[in-house]
């Protein structure tokens, strides 16, 4: 069964109105009803625009008996009525009656041209309608989870051979190894029309978060650094980039350790800590030379290098 959205609660305080739609429910006999749905899934909530078309099941509410009775709507989720990340109504529906669609703009079956075509659409207070942003390149066997403004989670894989418009900016030798791909982006990037697949750019798009296994990612550092070749590294790594990463401890410590060394570059310097102790300890020892003879070490560089191999503050 369907129902056309007209109404969003957004309030708390009222037990009956958490997650609460108005649904219009279309009837067998031609008509239709006002009613209202809840979501089916309580962990996971997709919140409709009004104007969308959701899947309605009737089942049990909290005032059921045991033996029945007291039934109540839950949705599922949108339909893909559009074909449109953003928003997907139905053109001249029960909501947007009185809005001045133009009807020509529906006489050629194209998805989604209400995005341009409609005026005063109705959609709901606050919503913003974002009409050219694009979807993920699907590849056979993904999982994919899409938000409505350019967010995106992709459990998926390396495919060595497929016939996807776009190809993936990832490889790996190992076409079935697991990448997981958290992504937060809207920019010229991901903006090239409703009907245009785009794929994940570790480079391009605003923020992300790269697990992989065995793939190879072209990464592209914002200063040189010290550690050769990261973009041919093909073992599990996890990849953070945009363009301010902060780091908060509420109440404790942050804690870096390194099988081998920490990496460290900016604008001005490219080292490691390795080579900025192996540095302190060399001053310790009053073996730098100087004009006329080595002098002996800096009076507290013992003490301070101490603290910094033994982390004591």
């Amino acid at each position: 069964m369907l129902g056309e959205v007209t109404e969003v609660f957004l309030k708390d305080g009222n037990p009956n109105d958490i997650y609460k739609i108005g649904v219009s429910v279309k009837r067998s006999t031609g008509g239709a009803s006002n009613d209202f749905a809840y979501p089916l899934n309580p962990y996971i909530k997709s919140i409709p625009t009004i104007g969308e078309q959701v899947y309605l099941i009737s089942a049990l509410s909290s005032i059921s008996a045991p033996l029945g009775g007291g039934f109540s709507f839950y949705y599922i989720s949108p339909t893909f009525l559009q074909r449109s990340l953003n928003n997907n109504p139905l053109p001249k529906g029960i909501t947007n009656t009185a809005q001045s669609f133009e009807v020509s703009s529906y006489l050629n079956p194209v998805p989604n041209v209400s995005s341009t075509n409609d005026k005063n659409n109705n959609f709901g207070k606050g919503f913003s309608e974002v009409n050219t942003l694009s979807q993920l390149q699907p590849y056979i066997g993904d999982t994919i989870l899409e938000g409505r403004f350019g967010q995106s989670i992709r459990f998926g894989y390396t495919p060595k051979q497929t016939d996807a418009q776009k190809l993936p900016t990832w490889n790996a030798s190992d076409s079935g190894a697991p990448i997981t791909i958290i992504r937060n982006t809207q920019n010229d990037t991901n903006k090239k029309g409703y009907d245009k697949f785009v794929v994940e750019n570790v480079n391009e798009d605003d923020s992300s978060i790269w697990m992989t296994t065995k793939q190879r990612v072209s990464l592209k550092t914002s200063n040189r650094v010290s550690i050769p070749n990261i973009s041919q590294f093909n073992k599990p790594q996890v990849i953070i980039n945009s363009d301010r990463l902060i780091f908060n401890s509420k109440s404790d410590n942050i804690i870096l350790s390194s099988k081998k060394d920490v990496a460290i570059s900016t604008s001005q310097y490219t080292t490691t800590i390795n080579l900025i102790i192996s540095a302190i300890e060399t001053l310790a020892q009053g073996t730098f030379p100087v004009v006329g003879a080595a002098t002996g070490p800096h009076p507290q560089l013992s003490t301070i290098l101490s603290k910094l191999k033994s982390g004591i503050g």
